[in-house]
């Protein structure tokens, strides 16, 4: 029987501070199944998605406090199952972008909620380019209820409310 196990780790941003917390992983013989890392500021972001036996998953519970004081991290664990994801009526990546105001990315994420379009990547930055301009890529999945062309058109229409620019791209 297979366990999965979700980990975050967050702090100040050093070299060899995932390799430290992948050789845990390794010691107590799970399996790394996603990993996602990125830099906030002078720190780092850490998230990943264990596998393994029970006995397994128990070590590296045990084992990561040790790791998160000794190198001054924040850590967080959670078990949980498999990923079933729900009927979709389609699935796009979006891209978006504009002048960077507060509250934008608020706007967007609960006009999705509003239309039960799942959110399942995001990620957002200000442009390298030209810091007041904010660039976002997210994945969403469309309800079976929501025609696509339908989902497009609403989104289309709040991204021009936003004053914001998108771009969809289908996922087959």
């Amino acid at each position: 029987m297979s366990v999965q196990l979700v980990v975050t780790a967050i702090g100040e941003d050093r070299p060899g501070i995932i390799s430290e917390i992948t050789k845990i992983t390794s010691a107590c013989n799970c399996n790394i199944i996603d990993s996602r890392m990125a830099l906030f500021g002078n720190d780092f972001a850490f998230m990943m998605l264990l596998s393994g036996t029970p006995n397994a998953i128990t070590c590296f519970e045990h084992a990561l406090p040790e790791l998160s004081l000794e190198k001054n991290l924040l850590t967080m664990m959670k078990r949980t199952k498999d990923h079933s994801e729900p009927q979709f009526s389609a699935r796009f990546n979006i891209d978006y972008e504009g002048e960077d105001q507060p509250g934008t990315l608020s706007k967007i994420s609960q006009f999705l909620a509003d239309l039960d379009v799942d959110i399942t990547a995001l990620k957002a930055d200000l442009a390298a380019d030209d810091p007041s301009k904010m660039v976002s890529t997210m994945r969403v999945n469309v309800p079976i209820d929501l025609p696509e062309d339908t989902f497009k058109e609403k989104f289309t229409e709040q991204c021009e409310t936003l004053k914001l620019t998108c771009q969809f791209t289908k996922i087959q």
